[in-house]
């Protein structure tokens, strides 16, 4: 199908909140004045790095956070006045030099010795070196997270700093095709629990996050269809909640260098914009964290006057898909295509638009890989981000209602009329409707056959909360209850769990446990385990019941992989 695009009429509104301009005459006063912001009654500790190249002041941004302390700029040769009298005001025990000699010279470390009691430097053979040795000068083995970006690029590894501050991680540096040794030794030494890489494949080829992937049980690309996107979806990842947002131009690292160790100390996440508007990604991550205030960095020749006045790039107009786009995975590959139904007199909430379905996605997918090792559904992405198509049926919502308790039988056949019959993807409905029967529905296959699971967001199942109740899509790494709903109805199409089950019941369940993602019974349900046992429906090995750990539908590809039983179309 060819995609058509509509201008969203009511795009999401950006919150009220206090914008706060942080600038200097240049690089280093720029730095300085953001010193001052986040550490008014000074600091224990200063580290210093050259203002001319990116690489040590962004890796030096978590490091900063941790100790509490700035990150300041300097010519290499020489140590700028604006700089020193910074130091003087912080009046810091330490002063850390980040770089070897080319990057900070030795006069400028003599020309820094009266300002502290102790200077030194840390510093490796390259950038990656660099990196790597602040990494495990400061953070002990077992880190929750290690930032992985492109070390020949400063826009990816920008917005990781101040995640990395946040969530008390490195940044490590890495070639587009190759894990340079010092990364990868810091990396074992860390043993992060999770990794999560910068940038797109342009960035960081997807064999060197193949490598990575056995250095973490966790282990996910943050990739956007540009800077702007990524570095929006970096702080999703990141930050539930900020009471404060810093913005940085994305089009060079001169005002930015020091705005990762500040973000840090204020907990807040850094996003990128273009001179003249507000990017898209940037004023829709605004908008989910509702912040108090938004820190702009640099003067008007960084940011302009509509960026202060939060004006959104494209005329504050949102694209929405209506059909399935072309997808960046091969034409033959089996995967899950994300839609935003809507009855056709439904409210539509834009939850495609505003990321609520998104984040959804990116939720159940990190459970599942978490849980799995490694496994994730195959999902539809078009440029790199998720394709979610938006659809208005024809059928009211009452009507849609008086076909309980088979609403997600209507949908795919609607939906099927209407061209999304694809014959190897799997529709994940997010159907902004009622249901008086239950949360969701799913295909059961052999018995039940079809290519649509679906949520119901306005369900009211009798004796239980109202599903709207829950929230959908509130963080892009912890699911809620209806982003783990969307998987269990899924794992239901996809063939899960069969009568072939050892603890098999109620068309398609699990008895065994109330934590099991595929249970149903009289305790209340929590998914926290995939499989329980690992005997009914995922890695139990036997040929003769449904396998989901041989899905077609997974990423990577199983060997011998297996589409789900009697799959319509399939041939």
């Amino acid at each position: 199908m060819l995609a058509v695009l509509l201008a969203s009429s009511t795009p999401p509104a950006l919150a009220e909140t206090t914008l706060r301009r942080t600038a200097g005459s240049d690089r280093y006063a720029t730095a300085a004045e953001l010193s001052q912001l986040a550490f008014p009654d000074g600091a224990e500790v200063a580290f210093v790095a050259t203002g001319t190249s990116f690489a040590d002041a962004l890796a030096g941004g978590p490091v900063a956070t941790v100790h509490g302390g700035p990150t300041l700029l300097t010519d290499p040769d020489a140590l700028p006045s604006v700089t020193a009298t910074e130091l003087r005001r912080l009046a810091p025990s330490r002063i850390v030099v980040l770089g070897g000699p080319a990057a900070v010279s030795a006069g400028v470390e003599a020309q820094l010795e009266p300002l502290a009691e102790e200077v030194f430097r840390i510093a490796g053979t390259s950038r990656y070196g660099t990196a790597a040795s602040l990494a495990t000068w400061i953070f002990e083995p077992g880190v929750t997270v290690a930032y992985v970006a492109s070390g020949a690029g400063f826009a990816d590894a920008l917005a990781g700093g101040a995640a990395g501050g946040y969530h008390r991680g490195p940044v490590l540096l890495v070639e587009r095709d190759a894990i340079p040794a010092v990364t990868l030794d810091a990396l074992r030494t860390l043993a992060p629990d999770a990794i999560r890489v910068l940038g797109g494949s342009g960035a960081v080829a997807e064999a060197v996050v193949a490598e990575l992937r056995a250095l973490a049980p966790d282990v996910q690309r943050l990739a956007g269809a540009d800077r702007y996107a990524t570095a929006a979806l970096v702080s999703a990842d990141a930050f539930r909640e900020a009471d404060s947002v810093f913005v940085v131009t994305g089009a060079s690292f001169a005002d930015a260098l020091a705005a990762g160790a500040a973000a840090g100390a204020l907990d807040a996440p850094l996003l990128l914009s273009e001179r003249d508007c507000l990017s898209a990604a940037a004023a829709g991550e605004i908008d989910r964290l509702d912040p108090d205030v938004v820190h702009l960095v640099g003067g008007e020749g960084a940011l302009g006057p509509a960026v202060a006045a939060l004006e959104r790039c494209g005329g504050n107009e949102v694209q929405r898909a209506t059909t399935d786009r072309p997808d960046d995975l091969a034409t033959d590959r089996w995967q899950v295509h994300a839609m935003y139904v809507v009855p056709a007199d439904g409210q539509d909430r834009e939850l495609d638009l505003e990321g609520s379905i998104a984040r959804s996605v990116a939720a159940f997918q990190t459970w599942l890989a978490e849980q799995s090792g490694g496994s994730r559904l195959a999902v539809d992405t078009f440029e790199g981000e998720l394709d979610v198509t938006f659809h208005r049926l024809d059928v009211t919502d009452a009507d849609m209602a008086a076909n309980d308790p088979r609403i997600r039988d209507v949908l795919d056949a609607l939906l099927a009329e209407a061209g999304f019959d694809s014959p190897r993807k799997l529709y994940a409905l997010y159907y902004d409707g009622r249901s008086d029967y239950s949360c969701g529905g799913g295909a059961w296959p052999p018995q039940l056959v079809g290519r649509a699971a679906a949520l119901y967001l306005h369900g009211e199942p009798p004796g239980a909360p109202p599903c709207d109740t829950n929230t959908l899509g509130a963080s892009p790494t912890e699911p809620g209850y209806l982003d783990l709903g969307m998987l269990h109805e899924m794992f239901h199409t996809l063939g899960a769990v069969g009568t072939c089950a050892p603890n098999h019941t109620l068309a398609g369940h699990t008895s065994d446990a109330p934590t099991d993602l595929m249970y149903s019974g009289d305790e209340p349900w929590y998914a926290s385990a995939l499989d329980v046992g690992n005997d009914d429906y995922w890695g139990h090995g036997r040929s003769d019941c449904t396998d989901l750990a041989r899905s077609v539908f997974l990423d990577p590809l199983p060997q011998a992989a297996l589409p789900p039983p009697a799959w319509p179309g399939d041939g």
